[in-house]
């Protein structure tokens, strides 16, 4: 059984990914233990089709 995600801004139900829009691709960061930050490869970011609130990422 598939799982599905309730949108926090506008409470859309995603069961698909047709139901999601493909979002722009950001950099994941890892905050060392002296408050620098490393960046790593690339992700892309899920958004809402009904509202484009953020709802996931890609790993």
């Amino acid at each position: 059984m598939a799982d599905s995600v309730s949108c926090p801004e506008c409470g859309a139900e995603t069961d698909t990914a047709d139901d999601l829009e493909s979002g722009p691709t950001v950099p994941e960061i890892e905050s060392d233990d002296d408050g620098t930050i490393s960046l790593y490869g690339n992700q892309d970011l899920f958004l809402c089709s009904n509202c484009q609130a953020t709802l996931g990422v890609s790993l």
